[in-house]
């Protein structure tokens, strides 16, 4: 966490936004993050309410995120096609567009499509983990209590 704040902090010193717009979408962008990354992390860890050893799981589940999310590799360098699918997807509202809504000019179009898109995924996803949280919760049975 502490490491998070430092590198947002140090972010924002070398790459100061270039306009109020700028920091509008990135408050909206790291609000929405927020959401859509909590969510995916209570997916993941309820994952080892159903699995004894769910580290392999965690991992395949963090690289392919890592991969879609524009953490290591930026998304403007996939081709088309599939930059057009991975920037539907929820990971790109994770990494990819906080980090993108540093250079943002103006409000678009585009950019309001890409708004939606997180904040229907911030929802939806959000929704779906309290429903598979409770089920598993119920499906749970401890040993030794």
């Amino acid at each position: 966490m502490v490491l998070a704040a430092v590198s947002i902090v140090l972010g924002l010193i070398i790459n100061f936004p270039t306009s109020y717009i700028s920091v509008i979408m990135l408050i909206v962008f790291f609000v929405n993050a927020y959401f859509i990354s909590y969510a995916y992390n209570i997916f993941e860890g309820t994952l080892f309410i159903h699995f004894t050893e769910a580290n392999g799981i965690r991992n395949i589940l963090q690289n392919g995120m890592r991969v879609v999310s524009g953490a290591m590799v930026p998304l403007y360098l996939f081709p088309d096609n599939i930059r057009k699918i991975v920037e539907i997807m929820p990971f790109a509202s994770m990494v990819y567009w906080p980090a993108r809504s540093m250079s943002i000019v103006q409000f678009d179009n585009d950019l309001l499509r890409v708004v939606v898109i997180g904040i229907f995924w911030a929802v939806s996803l959000n929704i779906c983990a309290k429903m598979f949280w409770n089920y598993s919760i119920k499906k749970y049975e401890a040993i030794g209590i």
